[in-house]
Parts: structure tokens; C-alpha cells; sequence
């Protein structure tokens, strides 16, 4: 299921709850804190698959995506750039690493980390070792 139509349902959901008392909305991006919503339940989920016996890897998807939003907005481009942006480095990793392990190190840099080291290889065209270069690039972006 697409996260739109997830994203949709909670904040129907918040709405609901709103008309009936239950809930005082306040903001004007109610898509916004559905959004957090959704996503703080996923993490939620994804630290007790982490714990448990189930495949990382199965939250490659997530963290792709939640990569790709952020390269979208810290390099300001378009999403479907940021989808190639990040699917090209993914790739990349995917010739010499395991999903298991790319996982892994995903969720232990963040995507906000692998975002910016997506961008600075694949749109920069510089090596993905973490030399002082990009240690110095990095701090401006």
C-alpha cells in the first residue's frame, strides 16, 4: 500500500476525531502530522523487527523512501531526481554489499546521513570513502 492512502486514512482518522470532540487540530498541515504519525508507528515497528528474528531488510523500502525525501529537500530537486539520486547509490552498494547489511547501515547513519552521501557520489561524482573532503563538504550542507 502506498503511503498516501496511509497518510489519507490517519488523517481522516484525525478528523474524525476531531468532529466528535475527541481531538482539538490546530494546524494547517494536517497531511503533515498524519505523515509523522504514520512514520513514528513504522519506526515503532521497525525497532521491534530489528529486535526479532524478522529480516532487516525488509525495511529497505522505508528507508530508501525516507532517503529520498530527504535529498529532495536538503539538495533542493525534484522527487524523481532524488528517487534516481538515491536508487543509483543503492545500486552501487547493492555490487559489493547484502541488503542485510546495507539495512543495517542505513538505519545505523540515518537516512539523513546517507542522503547527503548519496548526493555527494552520485550527483558530485566524488568517492564514497568519508575522506576529509566530504567530512568538509558536509558540514554546509
Amino acid at each position: 500500500m502506498e503511503d498516501k492512502i496511509i497518510v489519507g486514512k490517519i488523517s481522516e482518522a484525525l478528523i474524525n476525531l476531531e468532529e466528535k470532540g475527541e481531538l482539538v487540530l490546530t494546524t494547517s498541515s494536517l497531511d503533515t502530522v498524519a505523515r509523522f504519525v504514520f512514520h513514528s508507528a513504522l519506526e515503532s515497528w521497525f525497532d521491534e523487527i530489528r529486535k526479532s528474528e524478522e529480516p532487516i531488510e525488509c525495511t529497505i523500502p522505508y528507508l530508501l523512501e525516507q532517503t529520498v525525501l530527504e535529498v529532495a529537500a536538503r539538495f533542493a530537486v525534484q522527487n524523481g531526481r532524488a528517487t534516481e539520486i538515491v536508487n543509483s547509490y543503492y545500486n552501487e552498494w547493492f555490487n559489493s554489499r547484502t541488503m542485510k547489511e546495507i539495512a543495517e547501515i542505513y538505519w545505523h547513519e540515518t537516512p539523513r546521513e546517507m542522503a547527503g552521501r548519496a548526493y555527494y557520489r552520485i550527483v558530485l561524482g566524488k568517492p564514497d570513502n568519508r575522506d576529509l573532503e566530504y567530512l568538509e563538504w558536509r558540514k554546509s550542507h
